[in-house]
């Protein structure tokens, strides 16, 4: 999607009356999360708050070899630490590495009206498509948006630590968790990893490259040059 609309802005002013957004937190670097933003920019001035975790996949999308980048530099305004607490407008806001369906991710926490929030992106998704009791998880994973064996679990573990009283997603509606949530994603994270084991034909004390498959990178993954140009990569093995 390289037309971006802010078909959202009208259903903002009737329920809250705000005609604009001072500022965008951003929940991970996915381009139909993020391709309005320089848009939001444009027109209000918008700031851009993300992670340091992956605020650089934003601003220089060319040097990265990841599935779902939006293509246009987006500047960060903010480049904000994990596991520390911040505050926007008064409200205490926490952000916690998150992998599965990315490990450029972060779970967003915080706190309203005496009400606990999280925020999990598009880490959890369910055969209902919204959470409904009896309603089994799914995994929208990419192996190579990142992936780590025990990420769910991971998550699982921090969403019981924080106890939410409301859940809001990347695409469905929010909705107040019960036992049985926490229960299902336990369940669908087991199954995820057993799966994973599994089809891994080396053991886990044998060297090999974990669930994302990758031994190695290189940066930039794209570069432009003049003939005869030069430019020095960075890389990992």
């Amino acid at each position: 999607n390289r037309r971006p609309l802010l078909h959202s802005m009208a259903g903002l002013k009737k329920h809250t009356g705000a005609d604009s957004i001072d500022t965008v937190l951003v929940s991970h670097f996915h381009d139909d999360h993020v391709n309005g933003i320089n848009l939001l920019r444009r027109l209000y001035g918008t700031r851009v708050w993300a992670a340091e975790l992956f605020a650089d996949l934003l601003e220089q999308p060319m040097r990265y070899d990841r599935p779902c980048l939006w293509h246009e530099p987006i500047p960060v305004d903010r480049r904000l630490p994990t596991h520390k607490t911040f505050e926007w407008e008064g409200i205490p806001i926490t952000l916690t590495p998150m992998s599965g369906h990315t490990r450029f991710a972060t779970l967003i926490s915080f706190e309203i009206d005496g009400q606990r929030v999280v925020h999990t992106g598009d880490e959890i998704f369910y055969d209902t498509g919204a959470w409904q009791p009896g309603a089994h998880m799914t995994t929208n994973h990419v192996y190579k948006n990142g992936l780590d064996m025990g990420c769910y679990h991971a998550v699982v573990d921090e969403l019981e630590r924080i106890q939410p009283d409301w859940v809001i997603t990347g695409h469905t509606s929010p909705f107040q968790p019960q036992d049985e949530w926490y229960t299902e994603i336990r369940r669908g994270a087991e199954a995820f990893d057993d799966l994973h084991r599994k089809l891994m034909i080396l053991g886990e004390d044998e060297a090999h490259f974990g669930a994302e498959s990758q031994g190695g990178k290189l940066k930039p993954y794209r570069v432009h040059l003049p003939a005869g140009g030069e430019a020095q990569m960075d890389g990992w093995v």
